[in-house]
């Protein structure tokens, strides 16, 4: 709590110097350029708003009919239903804006996005800049950069863009009619542009109202003298009441906020409970398991600040009354100016504004409590904690009152400092503070840091996000012949259907939610839950049928993956496209009559089936890795189906080398890699620990446990936090019960603070399983090298307790490179290829000169190769183990694994069958056989070259 203590003269001459007002000027040009620079920053992002594309459409025919639509056009659930669309004025905007920048195949997006980054910071800067004229912006911005930072959370190509800037002016208008009352004449025309751009219209007269209370709670709020006053704000109350009736809608319009949003179809739960940006702050607190989410974080200290800056000023007013008190005064001196300057520092510290503004912008108490602002503050919190999807309006109005609390705090300190005849003259060092505070969070917000922290994957951009809207896919789902009724799972994709296809084609939902209804929300809740659950007695496909009459399905890969599987696991559906983003199924005998093939991945990985969209960005073929791997996972862990996984996995594999190719420093491309791999390395059917540790090397049971390790490495050596492939590890490390591999990577997982309700059930369950382990890892066998005989028996007692790490490098140790037999390295190299470490296994097999079967050496230097998947490396190392040894088994199965994997048919199938005939075993033989069966469909029209580099056959038509 401040102190005011009478100054020494030896204070007063120590004090610093008045800045140059030339500088002190230029300082705050500087701070209000940064500030506008950053708020443009943020909004600089790729479009990932899925509302966009039904407003641009609706926009599109409002401008081609000229008619406002009345009832539904889009939906043929709920056909002709009552749709008052406010938005229309914005939707006309849009369609505009989105023509003059090229449309789709233009920069029609990336316009737009530099629109909307203009108005909010027109906005920001409206709100910032009302303000009196002593009140210091190096004050106000730093108080407004974690609002600003919310705000920029939900900065999109919406409606609520306007909103804001709405906001803005009417705060700006009433910020400033007190003294200037014919200002109020700007509202009622701003709330006639605000009532046909969105629903959200209704906070004018709010705002309105607030301000109103604030001027009858004055003192002499009603005296002879404020009567003018009051005449114009009850005029302008009437015409900005007036205004929210020149709608299209008329009374319904003007009631759409009450009859609609606040107490319609919107007060269901249902909505709250599944719809992200309508759940409430405790609810994603609770959802999140108590994880410190940096936007909930930022989002607690707007509230916060904005509250302290109600509390320090009354603190500060308490503490300047009792220090006068305490001095014996009569009264409290003043924080106002007095009448009368004293000298030079008096004239100074006046000199920062006008005598003409000073008169119109009268001082008040830093610590006054005003109504308006409290209102305002009381109001906007409680509504953003109601949804998440109000931060952008709380953040904008919390924002502007806590600036203006802490400004005038900060210019009634100066006052106050000036009354009891201490310097009090502007100066230069808090404006640069401000400055470089700004700066800094624009450098951050430049660099990535903000997007990082914040855990959402934004990037810098202003364009459409990569790999996001599955454009091609819906086209196809609207093609002649298909039925023209659509359900998308991801109900966003049902508005970019819209914008391809509407209203010719309809969809079953879309993200118009007081116009779907709760109960039809509610239907596609439970037919998404029933189809992904696919349970014994379920309805789905009844409902499907009955009331959505069998439409075509879209599923998005990654939200909506066990939809996509169910459907593709059924006979009745049909899957007819597949890509990075989303799957489209068609119902059989609708497929059927259309003549539209369905997609067959292996044929797309070897060529007989071409991809009508292939990815082409990388972040393309880095979702087109994860959507297979995650249609795998699905497949292997939650339907037993290893079958239909290994159709998806060798494209998957496809995907993620190419990903890789484009940048090599990324570590998602190897962990999905991983994941794909375990689905052929996990044996059905076993549930025991598989310890193939403790035996020879198989290439039929080890090689793809080697890559699953070794691709999870290298994803972990380029990010070592990479969750999918710690987690592909861990899987291995439990299945192959390599506990002391599982150990550290389940402490990692327990150690991980968890993010949902669900991460925090798994982190439990990895809890009671790191304790299972630790009891079966127990104590540390001992360990003794005094002899070869002794060191055979650490190291197997190693092994046998699931430390195959220290087994290995024991061996190693032990065992220089010149003094191993070939038994031993061998063995040394086995246990490194288990352990994900090729590279080590390639140096031991090597490091014996004369093995007694080099072409069985050859073979399994080039396993080496094949489990860093550099197939080219590895088909030369196979070549020369069969030029030693025509007929071995290792390297003709190894060359049939290679070959499949890189697309190869013909190759692979030759390789297989001369793998078979060779093979020492059964098992060994079926696995020969089995490959060359699922080879055998496509070798004789494989498009893609063989072993000798010709090419075999031609492409089948393309399809889906």
């Amino acid at each position: 709590m401040p102190t005011v203590p009478v100054p020494s003269r030896a204070d007063r001459e120590a004090s610093p110097r008045p800045a140059d007002p030339a500088r002190l000027r230029l300082a705050d040009a500087a701070i209000l350029v940064a500030f506008a620079a950053l708020a443009f920053l943020l909004g600089v992002f790729p479009n990932k708003d899925v509302d966009f594309w039904w407003h641009l459409r609706t926009g599109d025919l409002i401008r081609e009919t000229g008619e406002i639509p009345r009832t539904d056009l889009y939906t043929y659930t709920v056909p002709d239903r009552p749709w008052v669309d406010l938005h229309w004025g914005f939707q006309v905007l849009l369609s505009l804006g989105f023509q003059a920048g090229g449309g789709l195949d233009g920069a029609g997006v990336a316009f737009l996005n530099v629109a909307k980054c203009v108005v909010t910071t027109l906005a920001v800067l409206l709100l910032v800049t009302s303000r009196r004229r002593d009140w210091p912006l190096w004050a106000m911005v730093p108080a407004w950069l974690p609002a600003l930072v919310l705000l920029g959370g939900r900065m999109y190509i919406r409606p609520e863009t306007m909103t804001l800037l709405y906001i803005a002016i009417v705060l700006a208008v009433l910020f400033r009619w007190e003294q200037r009352p014919w200002l109020g004449f700007i509202l009622p025309i701003t709330q006639a542009l605000w009532v046909n751009t969105q629903g959200l219209f209704v906070f004018g007269p709010i705002l309105l109202g607030f301000a109103l209370i604030d001027a009858a709670l004055r003192p002499g709020a009603f005296a002879r003298a404020r009567l003018g006053w009051w005449r114009i704000a009850l005029a302008v109350s009437v015409l900005v009441g007036g205004a929210c009736l020149l709608n299209p809608y008329g009374l319904r319009g003007a009631a759409f906020p009450l009859t609609d949003l606040l107490f319609g179809t919107l007060r269901d739960p249902i909505f709250k409970e599944t719809i992200a940006e309508l759940s409430s702050i405790p609810k994603l607190i609770a959802d999140s398991a108590g994880y410190p989410h940096f936007m909930l974080l930022v989002h607690l200290t707007v509230v916060t600040l904005g509250g302290l800056s109600f509390i320090l000023p009354l603190l500060w007013q308490g503490a300047v009354r009792v220090a006068d008190l305490r001095r014996g005064k009569a009264e409290a001196v003043a924080a106002d100016p007095p009448k009368k300057t004293r000298g030079k520092k008096g004239k100074a510290a006046a000199g920062s504004g006008s005598r003409k503004g000073s008169k119109a912008d009268p001082p008040e108490a830093g610590g006054s409590l005003r109504p308006f602002r409290l209102l305002l503050f009381l109001a906007f919190t409680a509504l953003s904690w109601q949804a998440t999807r109000n931060s952008h309006q709380f953040a904008a109005v919390v924002g502007t009152v806590t600036a203006w609390n802490l400004g005038e705090w900060a210019a009634a300190v100066r006052r106050r400092r000036e009354a009891l005849g201490r310097e009090a003259s502007p100066l230069l060092w808090p404006r640069l503070t401000a400055l470089g505070a700004t700066v800094l969070l624009f450098a951050f917000v430049a660099s990535g840091g903000l997007y990082a922290s914040a855990e959402e994957g934004r990037t810098i951009g202003l364009g459409e996000e990569p790999a996001w809207f599955p454009h091609d896919a819906v086209r196809f789902a609207g093609s002649e012949g298909l039925p023209p009724r659509f359900l998308g799972f991801h109900i966003g994709h049902d508005a970019l259907f819209i914008y391809h296809h509407g209203p010719g084609r309809k969809v079953f939902v879309d993200p118009r939610l007081e116009v779907m209804g709760a109960d039809q929300y509610r239907l596609y809740t439970a037919l998404n839950e029933q189809i992904a659950d696919d349970a014994p007695r379920s309805r789905w496909r009844a409902l499907l049928a009955e009331k959505a009459g069998n439409p075509v399905i879209l599923a998005d890969n990654d939200l909506a993956t066990r939809v996509g599987v169910t459907l593709l696991l059924d006979p009745a559906w049909r899957l007819c496209w597949f890509d990075e983003v989303a799957s489209v199924f068609v119902h059989e005998s609708d497929a059927r009559e259309a003549g539209t093939p369905a997609v067959d991945f292996l044929a797309r990985h070897f060529g007989t089936q071409a991809d009508p969209s292939p990815p082409v960005l990388p972040a393309e073929w880095r979702a087109a890795t994860k959507g297979l791997s995650k249609f795998v996972l699905v497949l292997m862990e939650q339907r037993n189906r290893p079958d239909q996984a290994q159709r998806m996995i060798p494209l998957g594999l496809d995907r993620s080398r190419e990903a890789r190719r484009l940048d090599p420093d990324a570590a998602e491309p190897w962990a999905y890699a991983a994941a794909l791999e375990l689905g052929r390395a996990v044996v059905p059917g076993v549930s025991a620990p598989d310890r193939r540790y403790l035996k020879p090397f198989d290439p039929v049971r080890d090689l793809h446990a080697a890559r699953v390790a070794a691709f999870a490495r290298q994803a972990l050596r380029r990010d070592p936090d990479q969750q999918i492939a710690l987690s592909a590890l861990l899987g291995l490390a439990i299945q192959s019960g390599m506990d002391e591999v599982a150990v550290p990577l389940l402490e990692r997982a327990v150690a991980q603070p968890p993010r949902s309700r669900t991460q925090a059930t798994a982190r439990d369950a990895y809890r009671d399983q790191l304790a299972l382990l630790r009891d079966r890892l127990g104590r540390a066998p001992r360990v003794d090298v005094s002899n070869g005989d002794r060191i055979r028996r650490s190291v197997a007692a190693l092994l046998e307790s699931g430390r195959v790490e220290s087994a290995a490098a024991l061996l190693e140790e032990q065992y220089p490179p010149a003094e191993r037999d070939w038994s031993t390295a061998d063995r040394i190299a086995s246990l490194w290829m288990l352990l994900g470490f090729p590279e080590r296994a390639r140096d031991s097999w090597r490091s014996v000169g004369s093995p007694p079967d080099p072409a069985l050496r050859q073979a399994r230097i080039a396993a080496t190769y094949y489990a860093e998947d550099a197939l080219d490396a590895a088909r030369d190392a196979y070549r020369l183990a069969l030029d030693g040894d025509a007929d071995g088994f290792e390297a003709h199965y190894g060359l049939a694994l290679l070959e499949h994997d890189a697309g190869r048919a013909p190759a692979a199938l030759a390789a297989a069958r001369l793998a078979a005939a060779s093979a020492p075993d059964a098992p060994s033989r079926s696995a020969a056989e089995a490959l060359a069966r699922r080879v055998e469909p496509y070798a004789a029209v494989s498009s893609r070259p063989d072993s000798s580099g010709a090419e075999s056959g031609r492409p089948a038509p393309p399809s889906g």
